[in-house]
């Protein structure tokens, strides 16, 4: 399945499932971006829902540089919910590469603290990740 989104007033939630790679996420910025409902600045929020997303450490640090790229268009700050394990490693390595740049991101496991750390109103949008992680 990949990566699909929703525009909603405070923020951009993209959910990704599935068959998800780094190009697949830069095609879905792209398409975001061309978006009429699309307003720059909005927070993002990323739902992983137990895709297959896996990096290698080369994969990890280019995927830090394809959020700093991609920053511009969207606030100061990334957020993304995951639920394996795994992603949530991932995740910590993409903090920590990104700690140097002029953005924040940050992973998490719970929906509802991603939601608070980016501003984002509790029940706006479309995400139903589970409070606990499973692998």
């Amino acid at each position: 399945m990949g990566f699909r989104y929703g525009i909603h007033p405070d923020h951009v939630h993209v959910l990704c499932e599935g068959d998800a790679d780094i190009d697949g996420f830069l095609a879905l910025v792209d398409e975001i971006d061309e978006d009429p409902a699309f307003r720059t600045g909005l927070p993002l929020l990323i739902e992983d829902r137990n895709s297959n997303f896996n990096l290698n450490p080369s994969q990890t640090r280019r995927m830090a540089r394809v959020f700093d790229e991609v920053r511009s268009r969207f606030s100061d700050r990334i957020a993304v919910v995951v639920v394996r394990n795994v992603h949530f490693g991932l995740g910590r390595a993409t903090e920590i590469l990104t700690e140097p740049m002029q953005f924040q991101f940050r992973v998490f496991r719970v929906l509802r603290d991603a939601r608070y750390w980016l501003g984002i109103e509790e029940g706006s949008g479309t995400g139903t990740t589970e409070d606990h992680p499973t692998d």
